[in-house]
């Protein structure tokens, strides 16, 4: 099990994508998202400060289902 795959559900599959092809994927903008408001501006002074602020930002925006919704949409991904 890759790391990031514990904030999915068991239904969710992952597909090979092109080698750069951030519209096509949802993911892309979940970090931007996360960057740009979860956890901008901020400053942390040791690398396990950073990893409990990004998966915490990362359950956040995973809560967010009109914005996931949204995401998966604008990558033209059809959720079930």
């Amino acid at each position: 099990m890759l790391y990031f795959e514990k904030f999915y559900p068991d239904w969710f599959e992952f597909e090979p994508l092109p080698a750069y092809s951030p519209q096509l994927n949802p993911v892309e903008g979940v970090w931007s998202v996360m960057k740009c408001s979860k956890l901008a501006n901020r400053v942390f002074e040791k690398t396990d400060d950073l990893i409990a602020a990004a998966t915490q930002a990362a359950n956040e925006v995973n809560q967010e289902k009109v914005l996931m919704k949204g995401l998966f949409n604008h990558a033209k991904i059809k959720l079930l």
